[in-house]
């Protein structure tokens, strides 16, 4: 059975709403996670700007006829597959950790907007265009976000790791590395 252009950018929007629902919950876990105040403040806004995402796909998918389906494997295996450095929570490696899996979480989202764009674009559907273009500039944001954190986020692990050997007095929040706004 052929499918219709409609069809395909229901099928792409269907698994952006899967993924932004994933994603969601993935950093509403992260930001109870660490004692990194500043880490968890984003990860809660990230989570909050995240279920904006999916409430406007939702409507964009409602508007072409179809309500989302429940939430497939492949991002979870993705988010769980996902870079990790040490399991070892005592020192300060877990921050770092929740930093790459956020970041990988939303450099993976940019690249599926990518392609929901140019099928879009292929369908003549320029609405989902415009949306697909505009929540993968605020998944490239977020990731700019998170990676401004981890220098001195590794800087810090790296300090509690090496505490016998390492002046604590070393700067490990220097200005350029916090997330203003």
């Amino acid at each position: 059975m052929a499918n219709t252009s409609t069809d395909v950018i229901r099928r792409y929007l269907a698994e952006a709403i899967r993924v932004e629902k994933e994603a969601e919950s993935r950093l509403r876990t992260l930001a109870e996670q660490g004692d990194d105040a500043e880490v968890q403040a984003f990860f809660r806004l990230d989570a909050d700007e995240t279920s904006a995402r999916h409430r406007r796909l939702s409507d964009r998918l409602a508007a072409l006829g179809e309500s989302p389906s429940p939430v497939k494997d492949f991002f979870q295996e993705l988010f769980a597959s996902a870079p990790k450095m040490q399991p070892d929570d005592s020192d300060g490696q877990s921050v770092v950790n929740n930093l790459i899996l956020a970041f990988s979480i939303e450099k993976s989202k940019c690249a599926m907007y990518e392609a929901l764009a140019n099928v879009a674009v292929a369908a003549s559907d320029p609405e989902t265009e415009a949306l697909a273009r505009a929540i993968q500039a605020q998944a490239n944001a977020a990731a700019d976000k998170l990676w401004r954190f981890l220098p001195s986020r590794s800087k810090i692990a790296f300090n509690l790791s090496t505490a016998g050997e390492i002046d604590p007095a070393i700067e490990t929040k220097a200005p350029d590395d916090r997330i203003i706004g």
